[in-house]
């Protein structure tokens, strides 16, 4: 086993060979011991694993655009209720003529909307890599908009009724 001289106390300190510093024992600083430093490399980052083996969409990805298409579900529901009310008015100021066609557009959007959301929902593009992982079930999805669907619907034809009064075709 090799030794060497401490520079601070000149105490000999014993060291295995191969490593580049070791403690005095009797002043307890570390020492250089003259052998080869070794060379630390950095971690190696991976990138992220693909949700689909052979594609290049990763789990991420996929979250991502199922967010979009939430917030666009949500945006023709609001913009279907925006119309309803705007309809009711139009139909309020005297204009049935105005109103009633915009009313029934209101009300298709909020029927068809259910629709329209579970056909452009968008699909993982393949089974998912790892057993981890499990995409959310679209009926489980497309039944929750459905119902925030109806929800709105009659929430805005009930608010326009409260405020206006029932609707009569004159």
């Amino acid at each position: 086993m090799p030794f060497m001289k401490c520079p601070g106390c000149a105490g000999d300190i014993e060291y295995q060979k191969g490593e580049w510093r070791a403690k005095c024992p009797f002043c307890g600083e570390w020492r250089e011991t003259g052998e080869p430093k070794p060379i630390i490399k950095p971690p190696q980052v991976k990138p992220a694993a693909p949700a689909v083996s052979g594609l290049t969409e990763t789990v991420g990805h996929y979250l991502e655009r199922l967010r979009k298409w939430r917030i666009n579900c949500a945006k023709v529901i609001i913009f279907a209720c925006a119309v309803f009310f705007g309809g009711a008015v139009l139909y309020l100021k005297g204009n049935p003529e105005i109103a009633m066609p915009i009313l029934i557009f209101a009300v298709g959007l909020l029927f068809m909307a259910p629709q329209l959301f579970a056909n452009s929902r968008p699909k993982p593009l393949g089974p998912p890599a790892s057993e981890k992982y499990k995409a959310p079930p679209t009926a489980a999805t497309d039944l929750c908009f459905i119902l925030i669907d109806i929800a709105a619907g009659a929430a805005t034809a009930f608010a326009a009724i409260q405020i206006f009064g029932p609707f009569e075709w004159k």
